[in-house]
């Protein structure tokens, strides 16, 4: 069985805010601590990067035992090209996790970036290896997934970073322009949990951070179909 942990208002709860001022609170710890493997959680964070890495920390470096802490955790980041996930990987990288950062075409469009992010990496001695991955592929999921588990033995926290934005009027978008924006950031989603979960729940331990967006909450005119997703 799962243990959900939702996300509570940004606005008012002192436990999101916290992750928000990037500091754990007393409550975070006490509710990590009180959760038995298998402790698969889905949080959908509206904060900062550094409370992301917080409380990937508080999850695993506050309650873990001190065997666990000997063993570096494996995480997977999709879409780790550029912008929050590029961050991501490179920061927990300095924390000292084993870092899988995933991206389309690490050798063909994004290759500039995925060379770019090698190199900072290679310089600060990172664990960081980057990986294909397409999420609107399922072959390409469970190739990548597949590959991870082959090599480290497991996946312990998987981010859901890939994404894209639209804007415009809703009368303006094509069927397959919707279609596109639902199958990377609502289907994607689901085809990395599909092919993630399995592993998680034979381990008994895992973490699964979903990436959104301010617009899931709000609205704003133009971007009625982004925000859907």
């Amino acid at each position: 069985s799962a243990r959900w942990l939702p996300m509570k208002n940004a606005l008012s709860d002192i436990w999101a805010h916290s992750l928000i001022n990037n500091t754990p609170s007393r409550s975070d710890r006490e509710q990590s601590a009180a959760m038995s493997p298998p402790n698969v959680i889905t949080y959908t964070p509206v904060d900062k990067l550094g409370g992301m890495r917080n409380y990937i920390n508080v999850i695993y470096k506050v309650t873990s035992t001190k065997e666990d802490s000997m063993n570096a955790k494996t995480i997977l980041i999709t879409g780790a090209s550029s912008g929050f996930g590029r961050d991501t990987a490179l920061t927990l990288g300095r924390e000292g996790y084993r870092v899988y950062a995933s991206m389309r075409e690490p050798t063909g469009c994004n290759r500039n970036k995925a060379e770019s992010l090698v190199s900072e990496a290679t310089k600060e001695k990172l664990p960081l290896k980057i990986i294909e991955l397409d999420v609107t592929s399922t072959d390409s999921v469970n190739r990548a997934v597949a590959g991870i588990v082959a090599e480290a033995g497991r996946v312990d926290v998987l981010i859901n970073n890939a994404g894209y934005a639209t804007a415009g009027v809703s009368e303006g978008f094509t069927d397959a322009q919707v279609i596109k924006q639902f199958d990377v950031n609502v289907v994607g989603v689901q085809r990395m949990l599909r092919a993630v979960l399995p592993h998680m729940r034979k381990q008994k331990d895992g973490l699964v951070i979903n990436v959104g967006s301010i617009l899931g909450r709000v609205t704003f005119p133009f971007f009625g179909i982004y925000g859907a997703t």
